[in-house]
């Protein structure tokens, strides 16, 4: 967090966006994904962001998951910045929740993978009954 609001602070949002598209979107074949996430990030609010990283800091709502009641699904990237460990004690934590890993995928696993995260979403959709 500290790393994100100085680069913020002294080198703008473009530099963040530069920063952060080489750790989501890693490989060669994802130059595109790479030139739209700076240009998004450049357009995004400075102070906004700086103030987020501030309050998240210290935040958690791990001692709260337990108390969700509705069928849940967990989409983790094999590769996320957090460990897949610490979403499969999520998940144990809150009752009737499901686990998908994407292999080879990042945090932006939305934009990284479309495809694969919205047959995920889909599938966990259709199995439920109303």
């Amino acid at each position: 967090v500290w790393q994100r609001l100085l680069i913020v602070r002294l080198l703008g949002m473009r530099k963040m966006g530069e920063v952060l598209s080489k750790r989501l979107f890693p490989k060669p074949e994802q130059e595109i994904q790479r030139r739209l996430l700076i240009e998004r990030w450049a357009e995004n609010d400075g102070r906004a962001y700086r103030d987020t990283m501030k309050a998240l800091v210290g935040w958690s709502v791990a001692d709260q998951i337990g108390g969700i009641t509705c069928p849940t699904l967990v989409v983790a990237s094999d590769q996320d910045y957090t460990p897949v460990a610490g979403k499969e004690a999520y998940v144990r934590r809150i009752p009737n929740a499901r686990l998908v890993v994407i292999e080879d995928a990042h945090h932006a696993l939305p934009m990284e993978k479309p495809e694969v995260f919205n047959t995920a979403v889909s599938t966990f959709l259709a199995n439920q009954t109303s």
